[in-house]
């Protein structure tokens, strides 16, 4: 299971959700846990990067990943820092990280929780997610879609939810990885 909280900040979450489901911080933040207690195999957190100041979110979602990590031992715990890209209505962030910066925020969030897995987009340039591969990302998206349904249409048809950058196929994610010298795996759990 992924479900960002998409800000920590109390305050900025309620201006961001101010109609419909998504209101209840609380009940978000919590979402996480109760999809481990139900026995999820994989937990996967973290913030939108430019809806709040950037190192207070990542210091909370690190602080998030590491609470599920220490209580659900059976759980693999995961965390994504995806930055705001151009959306729609022209959406500009409050906050940014630049590339420099969320390599920081990135390899911090590796030493401070060894175990957890490190999501990267399609939001980060394909130069700039080639670069992450040695760094401790341990998964790729590839041949995202991004429109509401888009997967269940086969197409994408719907306006999109943030804009793709690296539109590499799913073959051409698993030649970056394998020409920096790694193995891409696209399966590591089996059903007892």
């Amino acid at each position: 299971m992924t479900l960002y909280q998409e800000v920590y900040d109390e305050g900025r979450y309620g201006l961001v959700h101010q109609a419909g489901r998504k209101t209840d911080y609380r009940y978000r933040l919590d979402a996480p846990e109760r999809g481990a207690r139900a026995g999820l195999r994989m937990v996967n957190v973290g913030p939108l990067l430019g809806l709040g100041e950037v190192r207070s979110e990542v210091f909370f979602c690190g602080l998030h990943a590491r609470y599920l990590d220490d209580t659900f031992l059976q759980t693999e715990i995961g965390l994504s820092l995806p930055r705001m890209n151009p959306a729609e209505g022209n959406y500009q962030p409050e906050f940014s990280a630049d590339d420099r910066t969320f390599v920081q925020f990135m390899t911090a969030l590796r030493c401070f929780l060894p175990r957890a897995g490190i999501t990267v987009s399609t939001r980060e340039s394909a130069a700039f997610r080639d670069n992450l591969i040695p760094l401790g990302a341990t998964r790729f998206s590839a041949g995202s879609c991004t429109g509401v349904g888009g997967y269940g249409q086969r197409q994408e048809t719907g306006t999109p939810q943030f804009e793709i950058t690296d539109e590499r196929s799913v073959e051409e994610v698993v030649m970056a990885i394998r020409d920096a010298g790694y193995q891409p795996v696209f399966k590591d759990w089996d059903m007892i």
